[in-house]
């Protein structure tokens, strides 16, 4: 009996990490509300009410799988910082996971998941805990002589934030590609903040 009940549970879990998988390639190329719970099912050859079982709503299914993703990242990005490289290295390590995670994110993607509360609220609260986290490390990079030390950083954070809720609003990811939006939402305000040794590792390392 307990040999059937784990076999069970290990099928529920399988099926749940795929029926995330799945729903995630889904939402990223189509958009969130293009794709219905319907497809989800019909595309792992589950019935609706299996699918509901494990997943109350698309809401909660939406909320794991960004979450689940946004660990991924941090942990990829906190795993090379430890291993004792500078700020300048380290952000050329973010900005290859995020920008390569993300070229090939639908538009519609982004625009729908600001429709859901849950995930909203998810995201500023994501959103306070990388501001602290950014400024220890801006405050890190002027310790090394990356960073200039005459900049307001968290005066930075608030308007660096308030660009990428323009890019949103004004629905720039329909215009640019995010090659284009990353490397100028990125890389401009790196440049500002930099000191010339900063300058001159950006140069090299960002040809």
């Amino acid at each position: 009996m307990q040999e059937i009940t784990r076999d069970l549970t290990d099928y529920r879990i399988g099926l749940r990490d795929k029926i995330l998988e799945t729903a995630m390639a889904a939402f990223e190329k189509k958009g969130v509300k293009a794709v219905k719970m319907d497809d989800i099912a019909t595309a792992l050859s589950i019935s609706k009410r299996t699918l509901y079982e494990i997943y109350d709503d698309k809401e909660a299914l939406l909320y794991e799988g960004i979450s689940k993703r946004d660990r991924l990242r941090h942990d990829q990005i906190q795993s090379y910082a430890s291993k004792g490289h500078n700020v300048m290295e380290i952000l050329k390590e973010a900005y290859r996971v995020n920008s390569n995670a993300s070229r090939n994110i639908c538009p519609a993607f982004y625009e729908d998941i600001h429709r859901y509360p849950k995930i909203e609220q998810y995201m500023q609260k994501v959103r306070a805990q990388k501001g602290a986290e950014i400024l220890d490390f801006m405050h890190l990079g002027v310790e090394q002589g990356f960073f200039r030390s005459d900049i307001n950083y968290n005066l930075f954070l608030i308007l660096y934030d308030s660009v990428a809720d323009a890019i949103i609003e004004n629905k720039l990811l329909s215009t640019y590609t995010m090659d284009e939006l990353y490397y100028n939402f990125f890389l401009v305000p790196l440049r500002g903040v930099c000191t010339e040794k900063g300058l001159q590792l950006v140069a090299e390392t960002w040809k």
